[in-house]
């Protein structure tokens, strides 16, 4: 009989970390479309977690479509070609997730910083990201200066 509970238990406990496992897709999906630089093949991957009618918002934009949030990704790169992309663990309540992510140069340097919420369909599609910016990890103007004089350049001021 214990055998059948502890089955039983298993079965469930399997369940929960499926289900969670799930709604993280998206998520690593979205993850890899903010890695991918060309822009053909992160649109293939936006199209398959995001709707015409998902959206996306953070302090420099917000958007709705695919095309759109393709174009956002884009003018980032134009403005960070060597960004990359780091985020921590995931939070995940119902059909939400949340968590913190960095963008750094290749030179390791912090360019911003911040945490994303995610809201998802229960279909493997992501409805909403809001992402919140960390103001007071983002580099200053001081900050840029002091990096380019690290970087053996004088700066005249």
């Amino acid at each position: 009989m214990r055998k059948i509970y502890l089955f039983c238990f298993l079965f469930a406990l399997n369940g929960l970390f499926a289900q969670k496992k799930d709604k993280l897709y998206p998520v690593a999906v979205y993850e890899k479309v903010w890695q991918e630089k060309n822009s053909d093949i992160r649109l293939k991957m936006i199209k398959s977690i995001w709707l015409e009618d998902s959206t996306f918002e953070d302090p420099s934009a917000s958007i709705k479509g695919i095309t759109a949030f393709n174009n956002v990704i884009n003018e980032f790169y134009k403005k960070n070609p060597d960004a990359i992309l780091t985020s921590g663990s995931k939070i995940v309540k119902d059909n939400y997730v949340t968590w913190e992510w960095k963008v750094l140069d290749s030179k390791n340097n912090l360019i911003m910083a911040g945490r994303d919420f995610a809201r998802l369909n229960g279909k493997g599609q992501v409805s909403k990201i809001i992402g919140f910016w960390d103001k007071g990890a983002t580099l200053s103007e001081a900050d840029i200066l002091k990096n380019l004089e690290a970087d053996n350049l004088k700066v005249a001021g």
